[in-house]
């Protein structure tokens, strides 16, 4: 896996969780969605595709996000993760990405790292090193994702950056050459660099958890909020909790 991943910034995992595993997660990823659309809903009819911050407090209870602490911290152990990722890999966030509510809205090609404070310059430079990566789970059948394979380690071409910038009379969505689309089946896992070039595809039943996770590196000294972690009375009942104590150490030594 570790060699078709560093060509192409990607690996698809099909059902790589049981049809329990979903449903049993469903639950508590609807009983968010529910409460995140009460509260946003001028932001959902607008544009959003997407929300995050599921483990914070708010919308969903101390069991179930102790549950989703759970899978996240037993995901850190598996082998896929240990095979992209060094020991001290940490926790960062999750993300839940659903259909607009227009059903006109078009998708958008984009890098995460375009949605920072780095500049163009800083950007180019932190391409190669694959620092935060998109474990995706599809909650249902969907028509996934489209993304340009190796493009985690290089930079626009100039074509590619006019579509995602939408410089020199392109569009976002415009089509790109040389790209790859993957559908995902309820159960699937799609790991992706959060540097490539990539946009969602709408339709269907879309419904995706994203757990991001990365090594830490100075760059990233704003990845970890204390509030996404669990608190030390979870942490207790947490069987894998490697991970989230890697983002603590992570967090207070970026704010000694």
């Amino acid at each position: 896996m570790g060699n078709f991943f560093q060509n192409n910034g990607f690996q698809h995992c099909p059902q790589f969780y049981s049809v329990q595993a979903i449903a049993d997660l469903k639950s508590i990823i609807d009983c968010f969605h529910a409460h995140w659309l009460t509260s946003n809903q001028d932001f959902y009819h607008n544009k959003a595709v997407n929300s995050a911050y599921l483990t914070k407090p708010g919308f969903l209870n101390d069991v179930q996000r102790l549950q989703l602490f759970s899978l996240i911290g037993h995901l850190a152990e598996q082998e896929i993760v240990r095979d992209l990722l060094n020991e001290n890999v940490c926790f960062m966030n999750t993300q839940l990405f659903f259909n607009p509510c227009k059903t006109d809205q078009k998708n958008y090609w984009h890098r995460d790292v375009q949605y920072s404070e780095l500049s163009e310059i800083q950007q180019r430079t932190i391409l190669d090193e694959k620092q935060i990566l998109h474990f995706r789970i599809a909650l249902q059948d969907e028509p996934g994702i489209e993304l340009i394979p190796g493009t985690h380690t290089r930079w626009d071409t100039p074509l590619e950056s006019s579509v995602r910038l939408a410089l020199n009379g392109s569009q976002v969505f415009d089509d790109l050459p040389n790209t790859t689309t993957i559908p995902l089946k309820k159960g699937d896992m799609l790991v992706f660099s959060a540097n490539m070039i990539h946009r969602g595809l709408y339709g269907m039943n879309r419904l995706a958890l994203d757990i991001l996770l990365f090594n830490p590196a100075a760059d990233l000294q704003d990845s970890v909020q204390l509030d996404n972690l669990p608190d030390q009375f979870m942490m207790q009942k947490i069987e894998y909790s490697r991970l989230f104590s890697n983002s603590l150490n992570f967090y207070n030594t970026r704010t000694q």
